[in-house]
């Protein structure tokens, strides 16, 4: 869960301070958010570097903590040496690489040596995430590494923060439910200091896909004036903090009128979020069992092949079947709506006529309605031995 603030430190009037953006996300490429904290030209630079670090790591079979860790380094070494550069030539009028080969008992040696040892980046940056599956949870502040945390407080608001998690015993293992609560709470304690301002939204992170909360949603001030003096242990139990909860999340795009209307993402024309009631996983299949009785199952693009894609002998991926995506921003998976068996190169396979249908994602519940024309063939691995055919 990543949480900022949206107000600057400077009192130019011809200027709101209460507008700043202080997040960045590498959303659809990767799971991962950034928040940013000290002098703003700065930290934008620091990040205009890691975004072209990360977008190398596109290419990758798979990408691990560390890529993500050395993406951060090389950022942040990028624009320390780029504005130290800078500092040397107003100070001393000389670059870093001419002092490098100058004599090394000169005055000026010392002098140039004084002022690269002083010299702080003004920035603090911390990255969270996925990927691969494996959690990214990254802080760096000025000069020093980035550095693995279970919860990060940056900025001059951080140590109010800090003590607000501490208190509540704030990690990694900490629920969906209490975290959302611990974090509110901390970043109203951030308040303390003046030049924190309001929340923006949450953004919410799982190793499978992402969405924001409102930082002002109705159910959520309500339980941080319930728990404001006591435990939240309590609500590790609680079914229906969780799902009102669940039901508050929209995807990035979804502006304020159609949230009102109780849509959580910019297409899906208001249709709900579903409710499940128990799933699993099998081989390359998630098989989700819904509250309308319906059941869903999905493969990852990632394990599936065109129909008539040249295939290799050693693929899995030897059943067709007839599927649709799913149409949110940042989901990754198809609805097997029927399977037609074993892939034969001379088969004539043709979509057959059907009434609108209603799925809902395993990855992001949002519902979608979809029509022949959305449905296509692709080639996959072998089904689950409960396969259903959607229609």
């Amino acid at each position: 869960m990543m949480a900022a603030d949206t107000k600057g430190s400077y009192n130019d009037p011809r200027y709101s301070d209460t507008l700043i953006g202080k997040q960045y996300d590498f959303f659809p490429h990767h799971l991962l958010a950034a928040n940013i904290a000290g002098t703003v030209t700065v930290c934008q630079s620091v990040m205009s570097h890691l975004v072209a670090e990360v977008d190398k790591l596109v290419g990758l079979p798979i990408i691990r903590h560390d890529h993500v860790r050395n993406a951060v380094k090389e950022a942040q070494i990028s624009e320390l040496l780029d504005r130290l550069d800078y500092k040397m030539v107003n100070d001393l009028g000389m670059r870093l690489s001419e002092w490098r080969n100058i004599d090394k008992a000169s005055l000026l040696f010392r002098r140039a040596q004084r002022l690269v040892r002083r010299f702080q980046l003004p920035m603090q940056l911390t990255v969270g995430g996925f990927v691969g599956g494996s959690l990214v949870m990254l802080e760096t502040q000025f000069n020093e590494p980035p550095e693995m945390k279970e919860y990060s407080a940056i900025g001059s608001g951080g140590p109010y923060a800090d003590d607000s998690l501490a208190k509540r015993n704030q990690g990694a293992n900490t629920s969906f439910q209490r975290t959302i609560v611990h974090v509110a709470e901390a970043m109203e304690a951030a308040r303390a200091d003046k030049f924190v301002g309001d929340p923006g939204d949450y953004v919410l992170i799982t190793s499978r896909t992402y969405r924001r909360l409102s930082a002002r949603e109705p159910y959520l001030m309500q339980l941080l004036l319930r728990y404001s003096d006591k435990d939240t242990d309590e609500l590790d139990d609680s079914n229906e903090a969780g799902d009102k909860l669940r039901d508050a999340l929209f995807f990035p795009g979804t502006t304020r009128e159609e949230y009102a209307k109780g849509m959580r993402r910019p297409t899906g024309a208001g249709l709900p979020i579903g409710r499940t009631l128990s799933w699993r996983l099998e081989d390359h299949w998630k098989v989700m069992e819904w509250s309308d009785g319906k059941i869903t199952f999905t493969l990852p693009r990632l394990f599936t092949e065109p129909l008539h894609a040249e295939r290799d002998n050693a693929s899995l991926n030897d059943h067709v079947f007839l599927v649709a995506d799913c149409r949110t921003a940042g989901c990754w998976v198809y609805f097997v709506v029927r399977h037609l068996g074993l892939y034969d190169p001379q088969g004539n396979y043709t979509i057959p006529p059907t009434a609108t249908l209603r799925l809902y994602c395993n990855i992001c519940f949002a519902a979608t309605d979809y029509g022949q024309h959305d449905l296509k063939f692709i080639r996959g691995p072998k089904p689950t031995n409960d396969f259903k055919a959607a229609f």
